[in-house]
């Protein structure tokens, strides 16, 4: 953390607070209310996957996960031989937890590290999107326990950042930490001079960093 200061004090910035980057997306998609209540929120970035509990308004559990939407891009890449970024755009056009008909039937061209252009089924894909889904609810799950933290107990589960957007990833962490998961997004940052919206769950993060900061 020291050296992460010193380096933008050094571009000039000047840091006013650190906030823990879970209590940032809370702060982003928690109303008022809901940040006095029991909620569980879970930021699924692109290297690690940040849980927050809070009950009654207080922070009960703090978790940073070393899996994110990075290792979902990675399991493209190495399954088929591609680069990263190839391997994310895919990722984003295609990837799903689901698997429907249309996956099964469809596929798409993937260059590989050679250069060469493969057709491979979308299903694959969307295997891969699918097992790598439940393989991470079920590492939140299984941290959550190490730490007497009862998800099932909570009215409803939070996800939210860039990993969120996958399709059908809502319904997989539902299944798995048998609680009701739904899909979050920041609230409206109402400032002086205006009310910004059309925010995604991708932005989280530092629109709770934005709101921590008004709200100070």
């Amino acid at each position: 953390i020291e050296e992460i200061k010193s380096a933008i004090e050094l571009s000039g910035i000047k840091i006013s607070n650190i906030v823990v980057n879970p209590l940032a997306s809370g702060a982003a998609v928690l109303t008022n209310s809901e940040m006095n209540d029991d909620r569980l929120v879970i930021d699924i970035g692109g290297g690690t996957t940040d849980v927050l509990a809070i009950n009654d308004g207080a922070i009960s559990f703090v978790g940073v996960l070393p899996v994110g939407g990075n290792q979902f891009t990675t399991d493209i890449a190495n399954t088929f031989n591609s680069s990263f970024d190839e391997a994310e755009k895919i990722k984003f056009k295609h990837a799903s937890a689901n698997i429907t008909i249309n996956s099964q039937k469809n596929k798409i061209p993937i260059t590989d590290n050679n250069g060469n252009i493969n057709k491979i089924p979308i299903f694959e894909i969307c295997q891969l999107a699918r097992e790598r889904s439940r393989e991470l609810a079920k590492l939140i799950a299984i941290n959550l326990t190490d730490n007497s933290i009862d998800q099932t107990s909570y009215s409803k589960i939070l996800i939210t950042g860039g990993g969120s957007l996958l399709p059908g990833i809502t319904e997989i962490f539902e299944s798995v930490l048998l609680a009701k998961t739904i899909n979050a997004t920041p609230t409206d940052i109402e400032t002086n001079e205006n009310t910004y919206t059309n925010l995604s769950a991708f932005h989280s993060s530092a629109a709770g960093l934005i709101k921590w900061s008004l709200n100070q």
